[in-house]
Protein backbone atom coordinates (compact mmCIF):
# COMPACT_ATOMS: atom_id res chain seq x y z
CA UNK A 1 0.00 0.00 0.00
CA UNK A 2 2.77 2.39 0.80
CA UNK A 3 4.38 1.65 -2.50
CA UNK A 4 1.15 2.42 -4.35
CA UNK A 5 0.72 5.80 -2.60
CA UNK A 6 4.27 6.70 -3.30
CA UNK A 7 3.81 5.91 -6.95
CA UNK A 8 0.75 8.12 -7.11
CA UNK A 9 2.64 10.97 -5.47
CA UNK A 10 5.38 10.64 -8.04
CA UNK A 11 2.86 10.75 -10.86
CA UNK A 12 1.30 13.89 -9.42
CA UNK A 13 4.69 15.53 -9.13
CA UNK A 14 5.51 14.59 -12.71
CA UNK A 15 2.22 16.03 -14.04
CA UNK A 16 2.49 19.27 -12.05
CA UNK A 17 4.38 21.26 -14.75
CA UNK A 18 1.85 20.19 -17.38
CA UNK A 19 -1.08 21.32 -15.25
CA UNK A 20 0.61 24.62 -14.53
CA UNK A 21 1.15 25.11 -18.27
CA UNK A 22 -2.52 24.42 -19.02
CA UNK A 23 -3.61 26.86 -16.33
CA UNK A 24 -1.38 29.57 -17.74
CA UNK A 25 -2.69 28.98 -21.30
CA UNK A 26 -6.30 29.15 -20.15
CA UNK A 27 -5.58 32.35 -18.26
CA UNK A 28 -3.94 33.81 -21.39
CA UNK A 29 -6.96 32.98 -23.56
CA UNK A 30 -9.31 34.44 -20.99
CA UNK A 31 -7.29 37.64 -20.86
CA UNK A 32 -7.20 37.86 -24.68
CA UNK A 33 -10.95 37.36 -24.90
CA UNK A 34 -11.58 40.07 -22.33
CA UNK A 35 -9.30 42.52 -24.14
CA UNK A 36 -10.88 41.86 -27.54
CA UNK A 37 -14.40 42.10 -26.20
CA UNK A 38 -13.67 45.47 -24.68
CA UNK A 39 -12.07 46.90 -27.92
CA UNK A 40 -14.39 49.46 -29.59
CA UNK A 41 -16.65 49.99 -26.62
CA UNK A 42 -13.76 50.60 -24.31
CA UNK A 43 -12.26 53.03 -26.84
CA UNK A 44 -15.56 54.90 -27.06
CA UNK A 45 -15.74 55.02 -23.30
CA UNK A 46 -12.25 56.47 -23.12
CA UNK A 47 -12.97 59.28 -25.69
CA UNK A 48 -13.05 62.72 -24.18
CA UNK A 49 -16.10 65.04 -24.53
CA UNK A 50 -14.02 67.24 -26.85
CA UNK A 51 -13.47 64.32 -29.24
CA UNK A 52 -17.14 63.42 -29.23
CA UNK A 53 -18.12 67.05 -30.00
CA UNK A 54 -15.53 67.22 -32.78
CA UNK A 55 -16.98 64.10 -34.44
CA UNK A 56 -20.51 65.52 -34.17
CA UNK A 57 -19.55 68.82 -35.81
CA UNK A 58 -17.54 67.03 -38.50
CA UNK A 59 -20.60 64.93 -39.39
CA UNK A 60 -22.75 68.06 -39.42
CA UNK A 61 -20.32 69.85 -41.74
CA UNK A 62 -20.14 66.90 -44.14
CA UNK A 63 -23.93 66.73 -44.32
CA UNK A 64 -24.06 70.46 -45.02
CA UNK A 65 -21.51 70.17 -47.83
CA UNK A 66 -23.44 67.29 -49.38
CA UNK A 67 -26.66 69.31 -49.22
CA UNK A 68 -25.00 72.27 -50.96
CA UNK A 69 -23.58 70.03 -53.69
CA UNK A 70 -27.04 68.58 -54.38
CA UNK A 71 -28.58 72.08 -54.35
CA UNK A 72 -26.10 73.50 -56.88
CA UNK A 73 -26.41 70.37 -59.02
CA UNK A 74 -30.17 70.92 -59.27
CA UNK A 75 -29.59 74.58 -60.21
CA UNK A 76 -27.08 73.54 -62.88
CA UNK A 77 -29.55 71.04 -64.35
CA UNK A 78 -32.28 73.69 -64.49
CA UNK A 79 -29.91 76.13 -66.24
CA UNK A 80 -28.96 73.51 -68.83
CA UNK A 81 -32.61 72.75 -69.48
CA UNK A 82 -33.36 76.43 -69.88
CA UNK A 83 -30.41 76.84 -72.25
CA UNK A 84 -31.81 74.05 -74.43
CA UNK A 85 -35.19 75.75 -74.45
CA UNK A 86 -37.03 75.10 -77.72
CA UNK A 87 -39.23 77.98 -78.73
CA UNK A 88 -41.24 75.74 -81.03
CA UNK A 89 -42.23 73.34 -78.28
CA UNK A 90 -43.51 76.12 -76.08
CA UNK A 91 -46.91 77.72 -76.49
CA UNK A 92 -47.25 80.88 -74.39
CA UNK A 93 -50.29 80.76 -72.12
CA UNK A 94 -53.21 82.67 -73.50
CA UNK A 95 -54.36 85.73 -71.61
CA UNK A 96 -57.79 85.55 -70.09
CA UNK A 97 -59.33 87.83 -72.71
CA UNK A 98 -58.05 85.74 -75.65
CA UNK A 99 -60.26 82.96 -76.97
CA UNK A 100 -58.44 80.07 -78.62
CA UNK A 101 -60.27 78.99 -81.75
CA UNK A 102 -61.03 75.25 -81.55
CA UNK A 103 -59.67 73.05 -84.32
CA UNK A 104 -56.65 75.17 -85.30
CA UNK A 105 -53.03 74.83 -84.22
CA UNK A 106 -51.72 77.29 -81.64
CA UNK A 107 -49.39 80.01 -82.94
CA UNK A 108 -45.60 79.81 -82.86
CA UNK A 109 -44.66 83.03 -81.11
CA UNK A 110 -41.38 84.80 -80.53
CA UNK A 111 -40.73 86.97 -77.48
CA UNK A 112 -43.30 89.52 -76.38
CA UNK A 113 -42.02 93.07 -75.94
CA UNK A 114 -43.52 95.94 -73.98
CA UNK A 115 -45.91 98.02 -76.09
CA UNK A 116 -45.82 101.80 -76.20
CA UNK A 117 -47.70 104.74 -77.70
CA UNK A 118 -46.46 106.43 -80.85
CA UNK A 119 -47.73 109.24 -83.08
CA UNK A 120 -48.03 108.48 -86.79
CA UNK A 121 -46.40 111.22 -88.89
CA UNK A 122 -46.13 111.58 -92.64
CA UNK A 123 -42.56 110.51 -93.42
CA UNK A 124 -41.44 111.55 -96.91
CA UNK A 125 -38.23 109.49 -96.71
CA UNK A 126 -40.29 106.31 -97.21
CA UNK A 127 -42.35 107.77 -100.06
CA UNK A 128 -41.67 108.37 -103.75
CA UNK A 129 -39.65 106.54 -106.36
CA UNK A 130 -37.48 103.58 -105.47
CA UNK A 131 -34.13 105.36 -105.72
CA UNK A 132 -35.34 107.98 -103.25
CA UNK A 133 -37.11 105.70 -100.77
CA UNK A 134 -34.76 102.71 -100.85
CA UNK A 135 -32.26 103.91 -98.17
CA UNK A 136 -34.99 104.38 -95.55
CA UNK A 137 -36.62 101.05 -96.39
CA UNK A 138 -33.28 99.25 -96.41
CA UNK A 139 -32.56 100.51 -92.90
CA UNK A 140 -35.63 98.79 -91.44
CA UNK A 141 -35.64 95.68 -93.64
CA UNK A 142 -32.03 94.55 -94.09
CA UNK A 143 -31.43 93.34 -90.55
CA UNK A 144 -31.70 89.60 -89.91
CA UNK A 145 -31.79 89.12 -93.70
CA UNK A 146 -35.34 90.39 -93.96
CA UNK A 147 -36.57 88.56 -90.89
CA UNK A 148 -35.24 85.10 -91.70
CA UNK A 149 -34.34 83.40 -88.45
CA UNK A 150 -33.05 79.97 -87.41
CA UNK A 151 -32.74 78.09 -84.13
CA UNK A 152 -30.28 75.49 -82.84
CA UNK A 153 -33.16 73.24 -81.86
CA UNK A 154 -34.25 73.00 -85.52
CA UNK A 155 -31.03 72.52 -87.54
CA UNK A 156 -31.29 72.93 -91.29
CA UNK A 157 -34.49 74.99 -91.13
CA UNK A 158 -35.25 78.69 -91.23
CA UNK A 159 -38.37 80.66 -90.42
CA UNK A 160 -39.82 84.10 -90.94
CA UNK A 161 -41.30 86.74 -88.64
CA UNK A 162 -44.81 88.02 -89.31
CA UNK A 163 -43.93 91.69 -88.89
CA UNK A 164 -41.08 91.45 -91.41
CA UNK A 165 -43.32 89.63 -93.86
CA UNK A 166 -45.95 92.35 -93.62
CA UNK A 167 -43.40 95.12 -94.08
CA UNK A 168 -41.83 93.29 -97.02
CA UNK A 169 -45.22 93.23 -98.73
CA UNK A 170 -45.71 96.96 -98.19
CA UNK A 171 -42.30 97.62 -99.72
CA UNK A 172 -43.11 95.36 -102.68
CA UNK A 173 -46.37 97.20 -103.33
CA UNK A 174 -44.55 100.52 -103.20
CA UNK A 175 -42.02 99.29 -105.77
CA UNK A 176 -44.91 98.17 -107.98
CA UNK A 177 -46.42 101.65 -107.84
CA UNK A 178 -43.07 103.08 -108.92
CA UNK A 179 -42.85 100.56 -111.78
CA UNK A 180 -46.43 101.26 -112.87
CA UNK A 181 -45.70 104.98 -113.05
CA UNK A 182 -42.80 104.15 -115.36
CA UNK A 183 -44.91 101.79 -117.49
CA UNK A 184 -43.42 98.50 -116.24
CA UNK A 185 -45.96 95.65 -116.24
CA UNK A 186 -45.30 92.74 -113.85
CA UNK A 187 -45.07 89.24 -115.28
CA UNK A 188 -47.29 86.38 -114.09
CA UNK A 189 -45.07 85.33 -111.16
CA UNK A 190 -44.61 88.94 -109.98
CA UNK A 191 -48.32 89.62 -110.29
CA UNK A 192 -49.14 86.54 -108.21
CA UNK A 193 -46.64 87.72 -105.59
CA UNK A 194 -48.40 91.09 -105.47
CA UNK A 195 -51.83 89.50 -105.09
CA UNK A 196 -50.41 87.31 -102.33
CA UNK A 197 -49.06 90.38 -100.52
CA UNK A 198 -52.32 92.28 -100.85
CA UNK A 199 -54.29 89.36 -99.42
CA UNK A 200 -51.74 88.75 -96.68
CA UNK A 201 -51.86 92.42 -95.64
CA UNK A 202 -55.67 92.33 -95.62
CA UNK A 203 -55.65 89.42 -93.22
CA UNK A 204 -52.93 91.01 -91.07
CA UNK A 205 -54.76 94.35 -90.80
CA UNK A 206 -58.00 92.63 -89.85
CA UNK A 207 -56.14 90.32 -87.44
CA UNK A 208 -54.57 93.21 -85.52
CA UNK A 209 -57.84 95.17 -85.63
CA UNK A 210 -56.30 98.49 -84.58
CA UNK A 211 -58.92 100.18 -82.39
CA UNK A 212 -57.34 103.65 -82.47
CA UNK A 213 -59.93 106.45 -82.75
CA UNK A 214 -58.61 108.80 -85.44
CA UNK A 215 -59.31 112.51 -85.38
CA UNK A 216 -60.65 114.49 -88.30
CA UNK A 217 -58.61 117.25 -89.91
CA UNK A 218 -59.95 120.30 -91.69
CA UNK A 219 -59.73 120.10 -95.47
CA UNK A 220 -59.46 116.31 -95.52
CA UNK A 221 -62.39 114.12 -96.48
CA UNK A 222 -62.81 111.65 -93.65
CA UNK A 223 -60.28 110.65 -90.96
CA UNK A 224 -56.56 110.66 -91.73
CA UNK A 225 -54.02 108.46 -89.96
CA UNK A 226 -51.25 111.06 -89.55
CA UNK A 227 -50.83 112.84 -86.21
CA UNK A 228 -52.86 110.24 -84.32
CA UNK A 229 -51.48 108.27 -81.39
CA UNK A 230 -51.43 104.48 -81.72
CA UNK A 231 -50.46 101.63 -79.41
CA UNK A 232 -47.43 99.96 -81.03
CA UNK A 233 -45.16 97.02 -80.57
CA UNK A 234 -41.39 97.48 -80.29
CA UNK A 235 -40.05 97.05 -83.81
CA UNK A 236 -36.46 97.80 -82.82
CA UNK A 237 -36.46 95.20 -80.04
CA UNK A 238 -37.88 92.68 -82.52
CA UNK A 239 -35.04 93.46 -84.95
CA UNK A 240 -32.44 92.99 -82.21
CA UNK A 241 -33.93 89.60 -81.33
CA UNK A 242 -34.07 88.60 -85.01
CA UNK A 243 -30.43 89.62 -85.49
CA UNK A 244 -29.44 87.29 -82.67
CA UNK A 245 -31.17 84.38 -84.47
CA UNK A 246 -30.72 85.31 -88.12
CA UNK A 247 -30.53 82.59 -90.75
CA UNK A 248 -27.21 82.59 -92.61
CA UNK A 249 -27.96 79.83 -95.13
CA UNK A 250 -29.07 79.92 -98.75
CA UNK A 251 -32.39 81.53 -99.59
CA UNK A 252 -34.04 81.52 -103.02
CA UNK A 253 -36.70 83.92 -104.22
CA UNK A 254 -40.04 82.30 -105.12
CA UNK A 255 -40.28 80.82 -108.61
CA UNK A 256 -43.88 79.65 -108.36
CA UNK A 257 -47.20 80.89 -107.03
CA UNK A 258 -47.31 81.60 -103.31
CA UNK A 259 -49.88 80.37 -100.78
CA UNK A 260 -52.44 82.85 -99.48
Amino acid sequence: MSVRFKSQDLDAENNLPLMQSRDSMEKYHDDSYDASSEGPSSQRETRSPLQRHWLFYLTLIMNGILTLVIFFLLIWISVIQKRNYDIFEHVPPYKSEIIHTPGIAPPLLGPEFQKHTEVFHRNESFMGEKTKAYPAWHEILHRARHGRVAFESRPGEFFGIGGYHELHCVWLLQQTIDKAINGVVPDEIEADHLYHCAEFLRQSVMCHADNTIERRFEGILGPFSANNTHVCGNWWALMDWADAHKYAGVYLNPTSKLPP
